[in-house]
């Protein structure tokens, strides 16, 4: 699993990452998103999308 982190103080809620991780915006509260179901590809285009380098991703062992 990968989790994804919101840097909420960067994120303007544009949408961008909306196209590649439908949902996304949702979790910007929270500050992640665990990703179990997109490929690490998809994850990667969510993340360039974002024009304010809000997102990065980790790797995790969490179920």
């Amino acid at each position: 699993m990968i989790k994804l982190l919101i840097d909420k103080k960067r994120c303007v809620t544009c949408g961008n990452c909306e196209a590649w991780l439908p949902g996304l915006m949702a979790h910007v509260p929270r500050g992640f998103m665990a990703v179990e179901s997109a490929d690490t590809e998809t994850i990667r285009q969510a993340i360039d999308s974002c024009p304010l380098d809000a997102l990065t991703m980790e790797a995790t062992n969490e179920a």
